[in-house]
């Protein structure tokens, strides 16, 4: 049965007598049961609670604040409350550790290593050493763009590839030696004709050596070779060309030192 406060109390602003037996001065220093504790009205500190269930007393140790609706009042209701011990009276023990649990219970304590682990001084001290290169002058992403968007590449359309301008010094060189060799041709012809009228000449002066007719017989059957036509070898001087008349070949002067011929123009002899 639960504590009914308001029954035979009276509030006063000073103290007086109860008028009937077995009747506390505070109705609040008796309970029913000790749960009733907690719902005493306005308590404090020290007082002490009679519980009629059990015939025990407790002393109120703490309070705290009480919330009605919206409103909190402080020290309003009862926090914390133990029970009296007297002499003579039983001591309940239960719960209570020994020394040897509180032993054991740090025996089974695990305990981590922690050497491994940095100290927040070695933490300051690693921080403090370390050395922050500088990015000024460091070039970023946007002005590495700008300044390929600056470069200006110059139009080669109009410009010969490498292989174009070996494919043309190719063509020149075999138009070179074919140019050197239609001279070497005309030069072993004109040698050979040479050679032929040199070899008549002798023949001639050989017969008018021994007086005779420097004419010989025509057999009228036997067909005339024609005469050997001159071969006139000019040099221009203006373009340093050896020119042979009636042909279209001209030679410069590197063409025949690269043929190991020379050409005197001094004495317009062509030398092989």
């Amino acid at each position: 049965m639960a504590t009914d406060f308001s029954k035979n109390a009276v509030l006063s602003s000073g103290g007086f007598t109860p008028n009937t037996t077995n009747t506390p001065i505070d109705v609040r220093t008796r309970v029913a049961t000790e749960i009733d504790i907690l719902s005493i009205p306005n308590p404090y500190i020290g007082m002490i609670v009679y519980v009629e269930d059990t015939g025990k007393r407790f002393e109120i140790l703490t309070l705290k604040a009480k919330q009605v609706g919206m409103m909190s009042t402080p020290d309003a209701a009862v926090d914390t409350y133990q029970e009296l011990q007297f002499g003579g009276a039983e001591v309940d023990f239960t719960g209570l550790a020994t020394e040897e649990y509180v032993d054991n219970a740090i025996g089974e304590i695990v305990i981590p290593d922690v050497s491994n682990f940095a100290t927040e001084e070695y933490v300051d001290n690693a921080i403090d050493g370390i050395v922050i290169p500088s990015v000024s002058g460091l070039a970023s992403e946007e002005y590495v763009d700008n300044a390929i968007a600056d470069i200006v590449i110059p139009d080669v359309s109009g410009f010969a590839t490498k292989q174009e301008v070996e494919q043309v010094r190719f063509d020149v060189d075999q138009d070179m030696q074919e140019r050197i060799s239609n001279l070497l041709r005309t030069i072993e012809t004109l040698t050979e004709r040479i050679t032929g009228l040199e070899d008549r000449i002798e023949v001639l002066e050989q017969g008018n050596e021994g007086g005779e007719d420097p004419e010989e017989p025509v057999d009228p059957e036997e067909p005339v070779d024609p005469e050997e036509p001159e071969v006139e070898v000019t040099y221009d001087t203006a373009n340093e060309e050896l020119v042979i008349a009636n042909t279209d070949v001209k030679v410069s002067e590197e063409e025949l030192t690269m043929e190991g011929a020379v050409y005197n123009a001094e004495n317009e002899e062509l030398t092989i």
